[in-house]
């Protein structure tokens, strides 16, 4: 077969385009008013969606694309089909790569691999006679990286740049009737040096492609600007409007009309064209604005007319009047100071990669409103159009992003860099400025109309360089509305706030008393959301509402970027980096988000709503019902919300209420007084919690019902100590039967007996059932969470690193001495013991005393004396495991997800329920999950309501799972966890904290564990449930 070099546009970087239209808004032309109005593009009769299965042929080398398989003629039978849009790597062509700093071809800009592959797609479409004497316009909303256009055999034009649209007028090439489109798209081009994103690398056309026809005379883009005066009252509308296809001799009009609903017309007029274009400026007095919390919307209906006063081109625009500013180092919208809550989000989906339908999109953002989150950065590149529609309609404030990344030039050694570590590279080549202009220029051209975007942003991790300076001379000379982000600038004056990715908590606060630096301070990347995670979220934000100048920051990042594999072995996973045979790669590192692939949110994510909530309650007097209502809310009052209390004694309601009449202002809090006194009926062995519930009195556009907007618990403290351990009256032991190896004790409906060589309790039975599989032992390990290994694998130089090195997942228990003093009620056993890796010192030295009672009561006294000289440890307690059929598990504590010291704001106090698997989190990696902090007691029954109960003298930790230790540290996916039909329970002093160390500081120095003395005290009972339920145990001990 004779084959022929296919156009090689890609290879030249001073052809970014051929035959392309100038940028501009997103639009479509309606048939009628009505129909613009209702906003349904398929509807019109000047609309052609072409997604669906096309013919496809994937080559791996320009070399072997046939020269004539864009002809009308050619036999493209024994082609296969792809679906339109789609990323090819994901139908079984070529593999994905996921990496996340490193290029994943050698560096030698703006040079590319002439092995490159290329996918050949093919679409017949039809056009009627309608069309035949208009304009018609092809549309590609996104495809990777670089495509050659054909339509009915002819070269049309030529195109880059992944996330942005490109546009062709391929009237001259149609016929009425069949047509044939056909596109080949190259995997590498030499702007690939700019889109080095943190993200799976595929290719193929992942945006929709359409059709639109407009006659030669049509309003070819349009400019709305929907401002507000120096009052935040009233409306500045100004509106510009380009046409095209007028000679001189022309007489067109453009009319202007703003509807408040679809009957209500506000503004209505019509507009002369002078030179091309039509021009607006008129105000609106008290205008309904647009923010975040009431997005408020007109629609604008813009219609062209002829001389005859035929109706000739009509488009629609969503129009919201804001305004955004920056004084006194603070953005201010609609002149109100905001704090920006929000998240990094990237286009990606389980199954089809980049290409997110309209439908994932809704999901994402019902999600994140529902979730408090009010700002998302589009990172690192501009969404489809319809994500910024949606943030308009359900009030999500916007920061826009070129499509610009060169984080790949740092890894080489030799580039000059700013001083701040991002490599120069390229971004101060002047060879490379158009191009770069390019990206900011489709970018603000296409988004310029949408009210929910307030920043634009230059791009990501590319350093700075003169490049950047043209961008945002590019942007101010278009838009001075909205202020310039660039994080990589530093304190440079090219960006209008100073923005920071991973910041301690330490430098934050600095930053936030800092009074040299007037502009904001914005952390675009912080929290990174990698497995479990998101420590100590509140301590961020305590310092970002505490000082003006901190305006907030994104959450990186949104979802998990797992591509679904299935197998009939291995079942249902998640891949990751290195998963396809992808080389090179950065492994789990895509696996960093709030919610799973599939959006089931994360532990991490049911936190960040906790602690950006827009109200927020603090203690007065607890024990006179006294607390503190402070409004969050920018702009909202809360007499939408009604508040729900509970007074819980021991974890059960004993009062509760509801407060309807909330009217506090925004910015304002207000003492509520609830109806209670636990000075006259608290009692003094119990412990007492106010929760209070903040939900909206009516469905809300984001929910189907009433949403919980906050939900806040106070402990209240008892005005004396409160002791819920007590001994209880003397019982005798039945039994007593002790040998060389072991301590038999029998009493009422129990047994239990104690290993003297190993010295440990081997076996409980209540009421004649054996509950224990393995015996309690010391436990110093947990499986490393991604922060714990600095979101790496094996590295040394982190917390997971050092516990290896010190032998934490190795230890060897040696037994020193067990004593043992016995009485007719009670059995006295002391156990000394220490803790090494084979080869390594001592690490700890324990001291373990049982107290076991006549009644069954086990009390248990751990000593630890840390040896090792490290500065934090996993977790310090005791384990054991529990036979099956042990896995109906009650607790009193916080609840009823996953908690740490530093990741429990969201998890309140309380009894709970639920089975074994119910407690584990299935991390894509698997690693350290479930734990359960400030517990009081839990226990472990089987169907019968038989088995073990366990209570803290203060405190504890404790988490159970079908799945052992060893297992869970080297299991590398879900698939490879083998379920084990036994329960471990691990009962713990304490866990570290999880901190932000994948990609950002460690925990915070309150929240580790250090290696000290320490003693912790807890109970076991057995339990039988028809006898006796937990509290009334807990509350006799």
């Amino acid at each position: 077969m004779e084959v022929n070099m296919v156009k090689d546009y890609w290879k030249d970087l001073n052809i970014l385009s051929m035959n392309t239209l100038d940028p501009h808004g997103s639009s479509i032309p309606f048939d009628s008013v009505a129909q613009a109005l209702e906003g349904d593009r398929l509807k019109s009769s000047r609309f052609k969606l072409l997604n669906g299965l096309w013919k496809f042929k994937y080559f791996k080398h320009p070399a072997y694309v046939p020269e004539d398989y864009f002809a009308t003629t050619y036999d493209d039978t024994l082609w296969d089909t792809l679906p339109v849009p789609s990323n090819w790597q994901l139908h079984g062509y070529d593999v994905p790569v996921y990496t996340n700093v490193a290029y994943p071809i050698p560096v030698d800009p703006p040079n590319v691999p002439e092995e490159n592959p290329v996918g050949c797609y093919r679409c017949m479409f039809t056009v009627n006679n309608t069309w035949k004497d208009l304009k018609t316009i092809l549309h590609f909303g996104g495809v990777s990286i670089a495509f050659t256009v054909y339509v009915n055999g002819k070269e049309v034009g030529y195109s880059q740049g992944s996330h942005m649209p490109s546009e062709f007028d391929i009237t001259p090439y149609l016929q009425v009737g069949e047509n044939c489109l056909s596109v080949e798209v190259y995997k590498w081009a030499a702007t690939s040096y700019l889109e080095d994103q943190d993200f799976w690398r595929m290719s193929g056309i992942f945006r929709e492609v359409y059709l639109y026809a407009t006659l030669n005379k049509h309003i070819k883009d349009y400019w709305v600007q929907s401002l507000l005066d120096t009052s935040y009252k009233n409306g500045i509308l100004n509106v510009e409007v380009a046409t095209e296809g007028l000679e001189n001799k022309d007489e067109v009009t453009v009319a202007i009309a703003l509807y408040e609903t679809p009957t209500q017309l506000i503004l209505e007029t019509s507009l002369d064209v002078v030179q091309g274009k039509a021009k607006l400026e008129h105000k609106i007095e008290n205008v309904k604005t647009w923010n975040a919390e009431i997005p408020n919307l007109y629609q604008m209906v813009i219609s062209m007319k002829n001389k005859s006063g035929e109706v000739i081109d009509i488009r629609r625009q969503t129009v919201g009047f804001r305004s955004i500013q920056i004084q006194s180092g603070q953005i201010l919208v609609n002149g109100v100071s905001v704090k920006l809550k929000g998240v990094n989000r990237h286009d990606t989906h389980p199954e089809r990669g980049y290409a997110v339908t309209r439908e994932d999109m809704l999901e994402d953002i019902l999600l994140m409103k529902q979730h408090n989150i009010n700002m998302v950065r589009s990172s690192h590149y501009p969404n489809d159009p319809y994500w910024y529609e949606l943030c308009n309609l359900y009030g999500m404030y916007g920061m826009d992003e070129a499509d610009l990344e060169t984080h790949g030039f740092v890894r080489n050694e030799g580039i000059a860099n700013n001083g701040i570590g991002q490599a120069l590279g390229i971004n101060h080549l002047k060879v490379w400025e158009e191009a770069f202009v390019d990206r900011a220029k489709r970018m603000v051209q296409r988004d310029k109309n949408q009210p929910s975007i307030l920043f634009w942003s230059l791009g990501n991790e590319s350093g700075y360089g003169s490049n950047h300076d043209a961008m945002a001379a590019y942007i101010r000379s278009v838009d001075t509305t909205r202020p310039i982000h660039y994080e990589s600038a530093g304190e440079a004056a090219v960006a209008d706030m100073v923005s920071v990715m991973y910041p301690s908590v330490e430098t934050v606060i600095a930053e936030g008393e800092r009074e040299d630096e007037k502009r904001p301070y914005f952390i675009c990347e912080f929290i990174h959301s990698m497995g479990n995670s998101m420590g100590n979220q509140q301590e961020y934000f305590d310092a970002i509402y505490k000082y003006d100048r901190l305006v907030g920051g994104c959450i990186w990042e949104w979802a998990d970027h797992g591509i679904s594999r299935r197998d009939a072995q291995k079942g249902s996973w998640f891949a990751y980096g290195g998963d396809f045979g992808d080389e090179p790669n950065d492994l789990k590192f895509c696996i960093d988000g709030m919610v799973y692939p599939d959006r089931r949110p994360h532990t991490g994510l049911l936190e960040f709503k906790q602690v950006i909530a827009p109200i927020k309650v603090t203690e007065v007097d607890g024990r006179k019902g006294i607390i503190k209502v402070e409004n969050r809310y920018d702009f909202l009052d809360l007499s939408h919300i009604m508040m729900n209390w509970e007074l819980r004694e021991d974890g059960f309601t004993i009062l509760d209420g509801f407060v309807d009449n909330l009217s506090i202002d925004p910015h304002d809090s207000e003492h509520i007084y609830l109806p209670y006194n636990l000075d006259e009926i608290g009692k003094s062995e119990c412990d007492y919690h106010l929760n209070a519930y903040f939900i909206t009195k009516t469905p809300t556009m984001f929910t189907v019902g009433c949403h919980e907007v906050y939900k806040q618990q106070i402990e209240i403290k008892a005005n004396g100590i409160i002791d819920h351990v007590r001994h209880n009256e003397k019982t005798y032991f039945s039994s007593q039967l002790e040998n060389k190896f072991e301590l038999l004790l029998e009493g009422k409906d129990f047994e239990i007996i104690f290993d003297k060589v190993y010295g440990v309790l081997s076996s409980i039975k209540s009421e004649g059932i054996e509950t224990l599989e393995e015996g309690l032992t010391e436990n110093f390990f947990r499986a490393p969470t991604d922060n714990d290994e600095k979101g790496w694998v094996g590295r040394e130089d982190c917390p997971a690193g050092l516990w290896r090195k010190a032998g934490l997942d190795k230890l060897g228990r040696n037994v020193k001495s067990v004593e043992i003093r016995k009485s007719q009620y009670q059995v006295h056993i002391e156990v000394e013991a220490n803790f090494a890796k084979t080869s390594e010192y001592v690490a700890f030295e324990t001291t373990v005393n049982y107290y076991i009672q006549g009644n069954g009561r086990i009390d248990v006294a751990m000593a630890v004396r840390p040896l090792l000289k490290i500065d934090i440890l996993p977790r310090i307690g005791m384990m054991f495991k529990m036979k099956s059929g042990f896995d109906q598990l009650s607790w009193y504590g916080r609840g009823p997800h996953e908690s740490y010291s530093d990741k429990k704001e969201s998890a309140l106090v309380g009894i709970y329920q639920g089975t074994v698997d119910d407690q584990f989190e299935p991390y894509i990696i698997p690693q350290e999950n479930g734990n359960k902090t400030e517990t009081r007691w839990q226990s472990l029954v089987n169907e019968q309501g038989v088995g073990i109960m366990v209570a803290a003298k203060t405190l504890m930790d404790f988490s159970v799972m079908h799945y052992d230790l060893k297992n869970l540290t080297e299991a590398t996916h879900t698939y490879e966890l083998k379920r084990m039909p036994e329960t471990l329970v691990m009962i713990d002093y304490g866990q570290s904290g999880l901190g932000n160390g994948s990609c950002g500081p460690d925990q915070l120095e309150k929240y580790k564990l250090k290696p000290v003395h320490t003693v912790f005290e807890f109970v076991i009972l057995p339990i039988d449930k028809k006898k006796a339920n937990e509290i009334s145990l807990y509350r006799s001990m």
